[in-house]
């Protein structure tokens, strides 16, 4: 082999190892020389000419982030990137397109691109749930992920007037309380100017079981739906005890004198409403010497108090 191919596959080698370890690069060699080859009139055995063409590979400066945001609220979703050349970036949410390069393809008006390559999603809804790739188009495809979760404030299942539950004296019953929202929200349950049949001032359970109720239980009973989103939901219901009529008075035996005006209470309870009457009777006194009855108006006249549903 003689010295002057000798030299020019040794220059060969030597751009090859040279630009073999740039990192991240293309590398072209636009000229070479085979062994046995004749001389191109382009190229000289003591000045080997060559050219390099490199292109640097694009790189993510964000990385892929979880969002919460409460609906109606504006995001932001980032995708900032670091030698991004000619490269196309693209927004993508599953298989559909959001934007390509600086053109917005979603035809979504809450949905644009602010400065640069960032994704903003404003008057943000439950739908808008999901994973955004921010995508670039090189030969080996790069990506980054953001989750988005969407809060919601609590909302009852139930409307806002209160739900009314009858339940008989002596029996059981368990009240229910619904609401939606992200994330779940605990359901706290109180009465309105009043404890709870267990003695408690609130509990937290979807459910309130009422045992053996009696006429002591009928109120007002509040859940109230909370998850640290927003305002606090709540829904209240009416519990009715049925029960028969109940009569307590506050003096059994009332004096009184003739012509003096006499007071007469009793206190009735009953689930429905009783209609409450009085009746007198008077008692008949036997007179000895005539040996005969006679009613006496005004004397040791008796009351009675009846009531009934």
């Amino acid at each position: 082999m003689s010295t002057s191919v000798f030299n020019c596959l040794a220059i060969a080698c030597f751009l090859v190892t040279v630009v073999s370890s740039l990192p991240q690069h293309r590398k072209i060699i636009t000229r070479s020389l085979l062994p046995g080859s004749p001389p191109s009139p382009a190229i000289s055995y003591s000045n080997l000419e060559y050219s390099i063409e490199t292109t640097i590979t694009p790189v993510f400066s964000t990385l892929g982030k979880q969002f919460r945001v409460v609906t109606n609220d504006t995001v932001v979703l980032p995708c900032e990137v670091v030698n991004a050349g000619n490269y196309v970036l693209a927004w993508k949410k599953g298989i559909a397109i959001l934007t390509a390069g600086g053109t917005k393809v979603t035809p979504d008006k809450r949905i644009r691109l602010v400065d640069g390559y960032n994704l903003e999603i404003r008057d943000i809804q439950t739908k808008d749930a999901g994973n955004y790739v921010c995508h670039i188009a090189t030969m080996e495809p790069r990506e980054i992920t953001h989750t988005v979760e969407i809060l919601v404030p609590p909302r009852m299942s139930y409307g806002k007037e209160p739900r009314e539950v009858d339940v008989k004296k002596g029996t059981s019953t368990t009240l229910d309380c619904k609401a939606e929202g992200n994330p779940v929200p605990k359901i706290t349950w109180t009465r309105v100017n009043n404890i709870l049949p267990s003695g408690e001032k609130s509990i937290e359970s979807p459910t309130l079981s009422i045992e053996l109720a009696n006429r002591h239980h009928a109120g007002l009973y509040k859940c109230t739906a909370s998850n640290g989103v927003g305002t606090p939901a709540s829904s209240e219901i009416n519990v009715k005890v049925l029960f028969p009529p109940e009569i307590e008075l506050e003096r059994a035996w009332v004096h009184s004198g003739e012509g003096y005006e006499a007071q007469l209470v009793c206190i009735v309870d009953a689930q429905p409403a009783a209609e409450v009457s009085f009746l007198t009777f008077c008692y008949l006194r036997v007179e000895r010497e005539k040996k005969r009855k006679q009613l006496e108006k005004g004397k040791g006249r008796n009351t009675q108090l009846t009531a009934q549903h």
